[in-house]
C-alpha cells in the first residue's frame, strides 16, 4: 500500500462517525458523491422549514472557504445544489455548514488524488478482516458458553449488509458509493467487537488490555526509533553521502508502522505486531546501511590520518637526530624510542582497523598520544636543566660579587673571590651562547612533538565520540 492511500484510508476510518443535526426541528444536510477526485460534482442536499432559507458554507481541508451561499428551501421543505470541484483541488477532507432559523448541522466529503477504486478495494479488504475477526470472537464467547446480545448480532448483521452492498457498488462502477457502504461495514463490525469485547471472561479482557498497551509502546519506540536513523541518514546526505537506498527502507518502514497503528487501533493485535516486526526489519536494515557507510568513510579517514602520522613522525625522528652532540645521547636514544613505539602503536592501529575494532583504535591512539608526550619529556627536559644550572650560576654570580663588596669595605683582599666570579660570569656567558645556538633547534622539535601529541589526542575523542554516538543508536534500536 502506497503511503498516502494508507493516510486517506486512516482519515477516512477516523470521520466514520454519524451526522446529526443540532435540533430535533427538521434541518438536515446530506451529501451524495461525498469521495471525489479533483474536478468531481458534489451533490449537497437536505431539509428545513418549508420556504426557510439556509445558508451552506463549505470549507476545503486547509480552512479555506470555497462556497458560502444562500438556498432556499421548497414547498416540501427540500433544498439541494451541487457544487463542482476545481480541478486543482486542495485533497483532504472538506466540511459542509447548513444554517437556517437558528439551526446548525454539519456534514462532510473527501477529496483525494488517489484512485477512488483502490480506496474502495482497500477499505473492502479491511471490513472482511474486520468481519472475521468478529466472527471468530463469536465462536469463542460459544464455546465459552456466553450467549451473544442481540445488540451484537444486529450491528454484525448490518456490517455483513452493507459490506455486500460496498462489494456490488464497486461491481457496479460506483467507488464512492462502495466507499460509503464499506465505511457502514466497518462501523457495524466495531460495534459488534466492542459488545463481543465486553461480555468476553474478564480474565481475557485484560489480557487483550495488556497485550495491546505493551504493543502500542512498541509502536511507539519504533517511531522514535525511526527518527533517530532518519536523523543519521538527514545528516550523512548533508555529508555528501547518497543515503537514497536508506531513505526507501525507511519510507516502506514508516508505511507499516502505520499501518500497525491501525490495526491496534481496530483490536487486530496479531496483524499490527506482523507489521511492526517488518517496519523493525527494515529500519534494521537501514540502520546497518547507515552503519556499513560510515564505516567505510571513517576506516578511509583513519588510514589517511596514520599514514599522514607516520610520514610526519619519520620527518620529526630526523630532526631528533640532528640534536645529536648537543643533549646527550641518552635522552635522545629514549626520545627515539617511544616515537619507534609510536609507530609500532600506529600498526597495530591498521590490524585494529581491518577487524573494525573501534575501541582498539582509540586506546591505542591514547597511548601513542602519551608516547609523544613522554618523548617530549626526553628533549624538553634537558633543556629545562640547562635553565635551571643557568639560574644557579647566575645566583652564584650576585653571591660572590656581594661577598667582594664586603670583603673590600673591610679593607680586605678580594681579588680571588672577583676571579671566581669573574669564572662563573664567563661560564654563563658561554651557556647563553649555546643556549642561543640550540633553542631555535630544540624549540622546533619541542613544537612539532606537541603538535603530533594535540593531533593524536583530537582524533582519538573524536573517534571515541562517534563509537558512542553509534552505541546509542543501537540501543535506541534494541
Amino acid at each position: 500500500m502506497k503511503r498516502p492511500v494508507a493516510i486517506l484510508i486512516l482519515a477516512l476510518m477516523a470521520s466514520m462517525l454519524p451526522v446529526m443535526p443540532a435540533s430535533a426541528q427538521g434541518l438536515t444536510v446530506e451529501i451524495e458523491g461525498g469521495y471525489q477526485n479533483p474536478g468531481g460534482v458534489v451533490s449537497i442536499h437536505g431539509s428545513a422549514r418549508p420556504g426557510a432559507e439556509v445558508s451552506i458554507v463549505v470549507t476545503s481541508a486547509l480552512g479555506v472557504v470555497i462556497l458560502n451561499t444562500t438556498v432556499e428551501a421548497a414547498e416540501d421543505g427540500c433544498y439541494s445544489l451541487e457544487l463542482l470541484l476545481q480541478a486543482n483541488a486542495t485533497p483532504g477532507l472538506y466540511k459542509v455548514s447548513a444554517y437556517s432559523d437558528g439551526e446548525s448541522v454539519e456534514g462532510s466529503f473527501t477529496v483525494t488524488i488517489s484512485s477512488l477504486e483502490t480506496i474502495a478495494e482497500k477499505l473492502i479488504r479491511i471490513a472482511n478482516m474486520s468481519r472475521m475477526k468478529v466472527e471468530t470472537l463469536m465462536e469463542r464467547l460459544n464455546d465459552s458458553g456466553v450467549e451473544i446480545p442481540e445488540e451484537a448480532v444486529e450491528s454484525y448483521e448490518n456490517g455483513v449488509e452493507a459490506l455486500s452492498k460496498a462489494v456490488e457498488a464497486l461491481k457496479g462502477g460506483d467507488p464512492s458509493g462502495a466507499i460509503e457502504y464499506a465505511l457502514k461495514s466497518l462501523k457495524g463490525f466495531r460495534a459488534a467487537m466492542g459488545i463481543l469485547l465486553e461480555e468476553a471472561p474478564r480474565t481475557t479482557a485484560e489480557d487483550l488490555a495488556e497485550k495491546m498497551r505493551i504493543l502500542k509502546t512498541a509502536i511507539e519506540r519504533a517511531y522514535s526509533f525511526l527518527e533517530r536513523v532518519e536523523e543519521l541518514a538527514d545528516r550523512l546526505e548533508g555529508e555528501g553521502y547518497d543515503v537514497s537506498e536508506a531513505r526507501s527502507l525507511l519510507e516502506e518502514a514508516r508505511t507499516h508502522l502505520e499501518e500497525a497503528e491501525r490495526l491496534l487501533s481496530e483490536g487486530d493485535i496479531d496483524d499490527a505486531a506482523r507489521e511492526l516486526a517488518s517496519a523493525r526489519g527494515l529500519m534494521g536494515r537501514a540502520w546497518g546501511y547507515l552503519h556499513k557507510l560510515m564505516a567505510d568513510v571513517r576506516e578511509k579517514r583513519i588510514e589517511r590520518f596514520l599514514n599522514h602520522t607516520e610520514r610526519r613522525i619519520e620527518a620529526l625522528k630526523a630532526r631528533v637526530e640532528a640534536l645529536r652532540g648537543r643533549i646527550p645521547d641518552e635522552k635522545l636514544d629514549r626520545c627515539l624510542e617511544r616515537l619507534d613505539r609510536v609507530e609500532e602503536r600506529l600498526e597495530r592501529i591498521r590490524e585494529h582497523l581491518r577487524e573494525r575494532e573501534m575501541g582498539a583504535i582509540v586506546e591505542e591512539l591514547d597511548n601513542a598520544s602519551r608516547d609523544i608526550g613522554r618523548s617530549l619529556g626526553e628533549v624538553e627536559g634537558d633543556y629545562s636543566r640547562l635553565l635551571r644550572e643557568m639560574d644557579r650560576l647566575q645566583a652564584k654570580m650576585l653571591t660572590l660579587n656581594a661577598t667582594a663588596r664586603g670583603i673590600a669595605l673591610r679593607g680586605g683582599d678580594a681579588t680571588e673571590i672577583r676571579e671566581e666570579a669573574e669564572r662563573a660570569k664567563m661560564r654563563l656567558r658561554s651557556m647563553i651562547e649555546h643556549l642561543r645556538e640550540r633553542r631555535e633547534n630544540v624549540g622546533r622539535i619541542v613544537r612539532h612533538i606537541i603538535q603530533h601529541r594535540e593531533e593524536l589526542a583530537k582524533y582519538a575523542e573524536r573517534l571515541r565520540e562517534r563509537a558512542e554516538e553509534t552505541s546509542k543508536t543501537s540501543q535506541t534500536r534494541r
